[in-house]
């Protein structure tokens, strides 16, 4: 450190503790550091703290960790230093970065951007920002003091945001007949409470049930019709039900309803329309102070983000399901949500990370279907290992690593345990075998594990599905010969 920066530091620290001993706030230390010293406001308010970059990415570091049984990637100092300098230099902080470090910093987090911010961050962004700075802290950080809501709550913080956001990017709403699902819903009267309210509850459980053993047999044509009329039926009489215990249970069934729809969207290529569900679904979540919910729709959210190749969206989203989840939710859903972070981490040729993601869902995976919730029921070892190949052969397309032998073995023992009940979902595990084989030179194999799936495709009228054949076959038959197979919307097919 130069005789100059020790000096200063020096000067900062005997300002600060005059000012702390006047009983002056941080707010005005901030103030006062940022006339004096020409500092932005996010080192102003760090420096008003009295912490150094490395202690200031500590903390931030510790609380976006809180709670969690695995590391999250850490916050440097000098990244933290490339924050505080944008836009001048460095790299612009994420919206949920300065949440978090308004959190630390105990301060609103609009008083963390300065004109020369306004000026570079996107109307969304700075839409957003309103929205977290206008948001009540009770609202915010929880108000009960109970510890599901304070988990629901607490941990979601700025995670509806990060969704607007999104969504005033991608300008998703309305585009495809999304908000005609909404209206024109039945009107029902207000239901004080039923004796038969759990009897109820119970038997729209089981028709969401059997509408998803249908559809993975069938594929999403076969059911969305039925699907998006019992979903509007739920939603329109859920605010009806008085009785506490009755909502409850009806907006379990609700919930589940809606990310079946989000499901058949996401399968249909309905990528708006899905997040529009998900995004609904995890409002409701939040409502049932339910971590499992709330993090499997974070997470799912990541998934669809991934499937349109936004890789660096779908890493925020990972990363705050990964957050939400923390160590209280089920560790099949914690097994879930790493195999989803080690995809994106691949995709983005992120080695390490990606491994690290694996291990820690191959440890956390489980036997016990009874412990699963009924939206998380397709999960097992033979998922695990389809995307344990998936990420690994994305490695191998990015020549990171050894890694197409180990995603051919992985994809091999998904196909050879793979459910006769999940037709649909089969299709997009002989896909990745027949990657596997192209990546080794085996075009034969690969051809013949083409066919299988465009045949399923077919069979089960899924878009998705049929998207992935489509881009397997340009690559087997690249030329005038591609032109006879069924063109597909302009995604990169899954890991390409």
């Amino acid at each position: 450190m130069s005789g100059h920066n020790a000096s200063q530091r020096a000067e900062q620290r005997k300002l600060r503790e005059q000012m702390r001993g006047l009983g002056m706030s941080y707010e005005e230390i901030a103030a006062e550091m940022a006339r004096r010293f020409a500092f932005r406001p996010r080192a102003a308010w760090r420096v008003s703290w009295g912490w150094t970059l490395p202690e200031a990415a500590e903390r931030y570091n510790a609380l976006r960790g809180r709670g969690l049984a695995e590391p999250v990637t850490a916050l440097t100092g000098s990244r933290l230093s490339e924050w505080e300098n944008w836009p001048f230099s460095g790299r612009k902080p994420p919206v949920t970065a300065l949440c978090l470090l308004a959190e630390i910093y105990q301060c609103g987090v609009l008083d963390l951007i300065d004109v020369s911010d306004r000026e570079s961050l996107s109307d969304a962004e700075l839409i957003t920002l309103g929205k977290v700075a206008a948001t009540p802290a009770g609202d915010q950080h929880g108000s009960t003091g109970s510890v599901p809501h304070e988990r629901a709550q607490s941990h979601t913080t700025g995670v509806p945001e990060l969704w607007d956001d999104l969504m005033l990017r991608r300008d998703f709403l309305y585009k495809s007949g999304a908000a005609a699902m909404m209206v024109g819903p039945p009107v029902y009267c207000a239901i004080p409470g039923s004796p038969h309210a759990a009897e109820a509850a119970a038997a729209y459980a089981e028709l969401t049930a059997g509408y998803r053993r249908v559809e993975a047999l069938l594929g999403p044509g076969s059911v969305y019709a039925q699907v998006s009329e019992h979903h509007r039926h739920l939603t329109a009489r859920l605010p009806q039900i008085r009785d506490r215990t009755a909502w409850h249970q009806l907006a379990q069934v609700t919930a589940d309803t809606g990310i079946l729809l989000a499901w058949l969207c996401f399968d249909l290529d309905w990528l708006d329309q899905a997040t529009m569900l998900y995004r609904q679904t995890f409002d409701l979540a939040r409502e049932l102070d339910d971590v499992n919910l709330a993090a499997f729709l974070a997470g799912r959210m990541s998934r669809t983000l991934s499937e349109s190749g936004q890789q660096r969206d779908a890493l925020e989203f990972a990363e705050a399901a990964h957050r939400i989840a923390g160590t209280a939710a089920a560790p099949g859903l914690r097994s879930w949500l790493g195999v989803t972070r080690a995809y994106v981490h691949a995709c983005l040729g992120e080695e390490r990370s990606c491994r690290e993601a694996l291990d820690s869902a191959s440890m956390l995976i489980t036997r016990d279907r009874e412990a699963m919730p009924p939206y998380l029921g397709f999960y097992g070892e033979p998922y695990l290992d389809k995307w344990r190949g998936h990420a690994l052969l994305a490695l191998a397309e990015r020549r990171i690593g050894a890694s197409a032998g180990e995603g051919r073995a992985a994809v091999d023992r998904a196909l050879a345990s793979w459910s006769g009940s999940e037709v649909r979902e089969s299709g997009e595990v002989l896909v990745a075998a027949a990657r596997a084989r192209l990546a080794q030179h085996e075009t034969e194999e690969a051809e013949r594990l083409a066919a299988s799936a465009y045949d399923i495709a077919t069979a089960t009228g899924s878009p998705r599905i049929m998207r992935y054949v489509t881009g397997l076959r340009r690559q087997l038959q690249p030329g005038p010969e591609a032109a006879s197979v069924p063109d597909a919307p302009r995604r990169l097919p899954l890991g390409w």
